[in-house]
């Protein structure tokens, strides 16, 4: 909520403006999109680490984005 300038607590505050609605959406629907689970007992996050990015987005089905849109 703090985004919407309601404060959480005393010592988060409150703000406005930090949130950008077509980012999150981009985020949401490339991460809909994609063919993993990063939080399957099967995902290997050390193996990943050693791979180029690019190569990782391309594996598992992540759909490229303007970069404007990216967080």
């Amino acid at each position: 909520m703090a985004p919407l300038g309601i404060a959480l607590n005393k010592i988060a505050g409150s703000t406005t403006g930090s949130f950008e609605p077509r980012k999150f959406w981009t985020a949401w629907q490339r991460g809909a999109a994609t063919t993993v689970g990063i939080l399957d007992s099967d995902w290997d996050f050390w193996a990943a680490t050693e791979q180029p990015l690019a190569e990782l987005r391309r594996a598992h089905g992540v759909p490229p984005a303007d970069a404007d849109l990216l967080a």
